[in-house]
């Protein structure tokens, strides 16, 4: 399974829909990523902001307006958590988005950083952080509740874990229509994960106790596996002996396409068939830069302006951080 979520490009143990609606109606436009970006890249400037803006769009595509699983925080409301960053017009604003939306409480209590015991005050997992600009140690809180969680102290070792369904009380791996469902239950530890199969194209099958997603039974049949060919945007794999296909505009964005490339392998033309940007859509995606007042960044392919005074920034400067690692990006 794991080979073809790399294909897919879709990681669901650290990224999963969930069926539940969303408290925001609202649908997030580009430029409410690239102002929430900006105003985390102010705030904390270690992020280059097409990275960021590249993860929060591709994270929109997938999912604009149901709750989506993070790796390190739960399920949380997404599209609610970019549209409060976007309207954010200072750091404090940002962190008590960040407190709302993804249970980050940045207290102002100062503590031992050497001497501090990590613990569990009910749902909330409280560690020590120490603040670059202050050089302090600081009480940090994360509330696992918001993402559906639970905190876990487990010798010493504090962390937020999913809330498991009632019925994970021993391990099973079952069907529940198109749904995957697992759960593995180690000397008190559970760890329960659902994966909808229908999202690439197939089936949830149980086979010798084991649940997995397999090509739907009526497939057409295949033999090398792989991708194999485009059909408009969607591309088409070769899984198990069955063909399935997903469309790239779905799970990238709107501005990919599936994608024909013929490759030099070791003096051999070869055909490859991806999910890609179109050939006349290229530019820098690695770093923003800045011209005057303006953000340019790149998303998609495309070089776009974002101007930092117009938004209520100071305007736009390349920063330095001890690590010699520079970021452009908009400041306050």
């Amino acid at each position: 399974m794991k080979k073809l979520l790399l294909l897919v490009a879709v990681s669901f143990t650290t990224l999963l829909i969930s069926c539940d609606d969303s408290e925001s109606s609202k649908k997030i436009s580009e430029n409410d990523i690239v102002k929430a970006c900006t105003v985390m890249n102010a705030c904390n400037s270690s992020e280059e902001i097409n990275e960021c803006v590249s993860e929060m769009t591709y994270m929109s595509k997938l999912n604009s307006d149901s709750p989506v699983l993070l790796e390190d925080i739960g399920n949380i409301d997404f599209s609610g958590a970019i549209l409060c960053f976007s309207d954010s017009n200072s750091c404090d604003d940002l962190k008590e988005c960040e407190k709302k939306y993804l249970g980050r409480d940045y207290t102002t209590t100062e503590c031992d950083g050497e001497e501090f015991i990590e613990s569990c005050d009910g749902t909330k997992r409280v560690v020590c952080r120490y603040d670059d600009v202050t050089e302090k140690s600081y009480v940090y809180k994360h509330d696992c509740a918001v993402g559906n969680g639970v905190c876990v102290n487990e010798d010493g070792d504090v962390y937020c874990r999913e809330n498991v369904p009632a019925e994970c009380i021993e391990t099973f791996s079952k069907c529940d229509g198109d749904i995957k469902k697992e759960c593995y239950v180690d000397e008190g530890d559970k760890e329960y994960e659902e994966n909808d199969c229908s999202l690439v194209g197939m089936e949830c099958v149980e086979q010798d106790g084991e649940a997995e997603c397999m090509p739907k039974a009526d497939a057409i049949s295949c033999s090398e596996f792989g991708p194999k060919r485009c059909d408009g945007s969607n591309l088409v794999i070769c899984y198990y002996g069955k063909e399935i296909s997903y469309d790239c505009k779905d799970i990238y964005g709107d501005s990919f396409e599936c994608v024909q490339e013929v490759r030099d392998d070791d003096g051999e033309e070869v055909t490859r068939y991806s999910c890609n940007l179109p050939d006349l859509k290229k530019c820098d995606d690695t770093e923003a830069t800045c011209s005057g007042d303006v953000l340019k960044y790149c998303i998609n392919g495309e070089t776009k302006d974002f101007n930092c005074k117009d938004n209520g920034y100071a305007g736009c400067q390349l920063l330095t951080s001890e690590d010699e690692d520079s970021v452009s990006t908009c400041v306050y």
